[in-house]
């Protein structure tokens, strides 16, 4: 649900119904192949991201297209990573941090850390997991 400082703009008081219907009309209108979305966790937690998981996933229902999942795993977690496609780039570390910049409402780069407008801090992304939802 949404946080507490949510605003009265906040998408997590949005309707789920009326998401998925405007992520659905969108993609109509651009003929999407497929949708990629968030995973269940919504990256990392935020909760319109996470209304945003099951919004677009139910638009790739609703307009028979596939529904491709970000897996939300940080760098941080130690065990396995969960089962999907996955592309590691340590390489671009620099050149991912630096675009992370871009959204300076959203994210603080902090050395190799970001810290996100909610607090949860995490290394910068080098890797990206992708399946089939």
């Amino acid at each position: 649900g949404p946080g507490d400082e949510a605003g009265p703009d906040a998408l997590s008081l949005a309707d789920p119904a009326d998401i998925a219907a405007d992520i659905a009309a969108y993609a109509r209108a651009v003929r999407a192949e497929a949708i990629v979305g968030y995973d269940e966790r919504g990256g990392y937690g935020h909760p319109d991201h996470v209304v945003l998981a099951g919004a677009t996933r139910a638009a790739a229902s609703e307009v028979g297209v596939p529904f491709v999942e970000v897996i939300s795993v940080s760098r941080d977690d130690h065990g396995p990573r969960p089962e999907g496609y996955w592309v590691v780039r340590p390489d671009l570390n620099e050149r991912i941090a630096g675009a992370l910049r871009c959204h300076a409402s959203q994210v603080t780069v902090r050395g190799d850390r970001i810290q996100h407008v909610g607090g949860q801090t995490e290394p910068v992304p080098i890797a990206v997991g992708l399946r089939r939802g």
